[in-house]
């Protein structure tokens, strides 16, 4: 191989790695950050209120 095909093939190696590091990231960030659907005080915020 020349230098310029290994260099370009070892560079896209680098990128997909950083973008399967920052996709693994963020899928940790989202399950912690938003468990799923809302407790029971954040429906009472929504509802209108009574007279």
């Amino acid at each position: 191989m020349a230098p310029q095909t290994q260099a370009r093939y070892r560079m896209m190696i680098f990128v997909a790695a950083i973008f399967i590091i920052a996709c693994c990231v963020a899928t940790y960030f989202a399950i912690t950050i938003h468990p799923g659907e809302p407790g029971p005080s954040a429906t009472s915020a929504t509802s209108p209120k009574s007279p």
